[in-house]
């Protein structure tokens, strides 16, 4: 059987759930207003964080602050140096105090695939506008690789 070092199976719904629907909230506030909100993901953070202490001690703190550094790092250098946004670092931060550094290294890649995919597409929609292509909302991005992430490690861990 497939298993996470330092995690607790049985509450594995209960955080992947939460990751979820933040995600997919990110995803709409992003798309409706072209930002995700500190409203949303400083508590989300802060409550990843004490949940990672409360169920695995300071190990769990340990595995959430640095899936929060793992996770940020690639989004807060693009919004220093290619015009990202900020709230896409915050929200992957967050992300990762909820998931650990395993499950949020899962998540970063297929963000990432997302972001990709997701890109190609934006960019053939709006090539043949006269002006420059609108910024793409990355939340919808990060919500499609949280439930594609989610979905492989649920069949890893029933296989």
């Amino acid at each position: 059987m497939f298993d996470v070092p330092f995690s607790k199976p049985e509450l594995l719904p209960i955080q992947w759930g939460v990751v979820i629907g933040a995600s997919l909230v990110a995803a709409l506030t992003d798309v409706h207003r072209r930002q995700i909100p500190n409203l949303l993901t400083f508590p989300l953070l802060a409550c990843g964080l004490l949940t990672s202490f409360a169920l695995r001690g300071p190990i769990g703190l340990a595995d959430g602050l640095a899936a929060c550094v793992i996770l940020a790092l690639p989004y807060v250098y693009l919004f220093v140096f290619a015009n990202g946004g900020a709230g896409d670092a915050k929200l992957m931060a967050a992300l990762g105090a909820w998931l650990g550094v395993f499950n949020g290294l899962v998540v970063l890649a297929s963000v990432a695939l997302a972001g990709v995919v997701l890109a190609i597409g934006w960019t053939l929609i709006h090539r043949r506008k006269p002006v420059s292509i609108p910024a793409m909302p990355y939340g919808v991005a990060i919500s499609i690789g949280v439930c594609c992430a989610a979905t492989g490690l649920w069949l890893m861990r029933l296989s």
